[in-house]
């Protein structure tokens, strides 16, 4: 999904079928995580969940907070949320206003000079 444009509210694109530049391909930052946990855990239904402020700040069975990420776990902000790619470098991988899904760094620049709060997350079975 690298390089799909970031669209405010796009949550149901499908991750892996149709990139490329067209209106269905956009997805916002929650709309990325749902897919991509869609992916890999499809039976828990994370993409049937109405409310993915459940990601963030908001305590349901799928998620435990954390304080050392690790690969795959989820790092969200106070309305944004992304998938942590290389904790070492301390990047993650989200959609972004400006770059559309794109690594990023929550240890340096914005996203970690922003004033909004940061957590960890791991989903609850890893």
């Amino acid at each position: 999904m690298m390089g799909t444009a970031y669209l405010y509210g796009a949550k149901k694109a499908k991750p892996f079928e149709a990139i490329g530049g067209t209106e269905h391909s956009k997805i916002d930052c929650s709309g990325f995580v749902r897919a991509v946990f869609h992916q890999v855990f499809p039976a828990e239904g994370l993409d049937a969940r109405a409310d993915l402020d459940a990601l963030t700040f908001r305590s349901i069975d799928l998620f435990v907070d954390i304080d050392t990420p690790r690969e795959g776990d989820i790092v969200c902000w106070d309305g944004h949320v992304g998938i942590v790619y290389d904790p070492s470098k301390q990047l993650f991988i989200g959609s972004q206003t400006s770059t559309g899904v794109m690594v990023a760094a929550y240890g340096s620049g914005y996203w970690a000079t922003t004033k909004v709060v940061k957590k960890f997350r791991k989903w609850r079975t890893l």
